[in-house]
């Protein structure tokens, strides 16, 4: 289940940070395909738990929403996708 997913994750961040005690900020975490979707969900649920989030290939619906109630809706999709918000991400 996703609770075991995420306690295992929690787990393991919480070990990271443990022995990084001088490291400056949360670590850095990639999440590919499912891993990223999984990850979504860890960062969601705890956030003091990661830093940046990096998602590849994830399966998550930026199109999601609904009609005339979430206008970014489709605007992910017609701007070419992910890169705007990696290269708004890479700009600060």
């Amino acid at each position: 289940t996703i609770e075991c997913v995420t306690h295992a994750e929690r787990i393991f961040l919480a070990k990271v940070n443990e022995l990084h005690p001088d490291a400056v900020g949360k670590p850095f975490v990639i999440g590919n395909c499912q891993g990223g979707w999984a990850l979504m969900i860890l960062a969601a649920l705890a956030p003091e738990s990661v830093g940046p989030v990096l998602l590849a290939g994830s399966p998550l619906s930026y199109w999601a929403g609904v009609e005339n109630k979430n206008p970014l809706r489709y605007t992910g999709g017609l701007m070419g996708g992910t890169w705007m918000a990696s290269l708004a991400g890479d700009l600060g």
